[in-house]
C-alpha cells in the first residue's frame, strides 16, 4: 500500500497565510505601542502630580518657617514667650502709611490749584512712588500672617505646659486641617518650642495624631 504525497498549498493559500501573519504582527506592534503610550502617559501624569505636591509642600514649609522665625524674633525681643499668633506687622508700616496718605492729600490739593503746580506735583508723585515701593512688601507680609492665623490653631497654654514638661518640646500652633496632596501623605506644619527656640516641623497626619495630646493639641482633635 502506497502513502499519498501531501498536496502542496496553492499560491493563494500561501499568500493568505502570509497576509494573516503580517496582520497579526501589525496588531501586536500596535498593542505594544498603545501599551507603551499608556505607560508613558501615566508616568508623565504621576511626575506632574508629584511635582505639584513637592511645590505645595515646599510652600507650606516656607510659611511654617516664617511663623517660627517671627515667634523667635518676638521672644528674643522681650525675653517672654509670645502668647498670641504673630501679627507680622512691621513697625515701619504705620509711619509709611501715614506718609503715603499725607502725600496723596498734598497731591490732590495741589492739583486743585491749577497747572502751574505740575512741577511740584511730579516731585511729590515720585516721592509717593518710593513710599509705595517700601510699604507694599510690608503690607503683603502682614496680610500673609493674617491668612496663616486663620489657618492655624494656637495653643494658648503652651507656656504653662512647657513649665510642667521642661525637658521636652511643646506645641505652639499647628494647621487646623491637614494638608492633602495628590500622591504624598497628608500632614501638617507644627510649630514647636523647647524653651529657647521656636522651630517649624512637617508631621505626617498619622504622627501628628499620635503626638497631638502630648504636644498640647488634644483639644483640636476633639473639635
Amino acid at each position: 500500500m502506497t502513502t499519498a504525497e501531501p498536496v502542496p498549498p496553492t499560491d493563494a493559500v500561501v499568500a493568505q497565510r502570509a497576509r494573516a501573519r503580517t496582520l497579526a504582527q501589525r496588531r501586536k506592534r500596535l498593542w505594544q505601542r498603545v501599551a507603551l503610550l499608556v505607560v508613558v502617559t501615566i508616568a508623565m501624569v504621576l511626575a506632574v502630580l508629584l511635582n505639584r505636591d513637592t511645590q505645595h509642600l515646599r510652600g507650606e514649609r516656607k510659611l511654617g518657617q516664617m511663623v517660627a522665625d517671627e515667634l523667635q524674633k518676638e521672644f528674643e525681643g522681650r525675653r517672654d514667650p509670645p502668647l498670641t499668633f504673630p501679627s507680622g506687622r512691621d513697625p515701619r508700616e504705620a509711619p509709611l502709611a501715614r506718609e503715603l496718605k499725607e502725600l496723596n492729600d498734598e497731591i490732590r490739593e495741589l492739583g486743585q490749584e491749577g497747572p502751574e503746580q505740575a512741577g511740584a506735583i511730579a516731585t511729590l508723585e515720585r516721592k509717593r512712588d518710593e513710599v509705595e515701593r517700601e510699604l507694599d512688601p510690608l503690607v503683603r507680609r502682614r496680610r500673609e500672617f493674617e491668612r496663616e492665623r486663620q489657618r492655624h490653631y494656637f495653643n494658648m497654654f503652651y507656656v504653662s505646659q512647657r513649665a510642667v514638661h521642661p525637658d521636652g518640646e511643646v506645641g505652639v500652633c499647628c494647621l487646623e486641617k491637614p494638608v492633602r496632596f495628590f500622591i504624598r501623605t497628608e500632614g501638617r506644619i507644627v510649630i514647636l518650642f523647647d524653651g529657647k527656640h521656636y522651630s517649624s516641623r512637617w508631621m505626617p497626619e498619622s504622627e501628628f495624631r499620635a503626638k497631638a495630646k502630648q504636644l498640647g493639641f488634644g483639644d483640636l482633635l476633639r473639635e
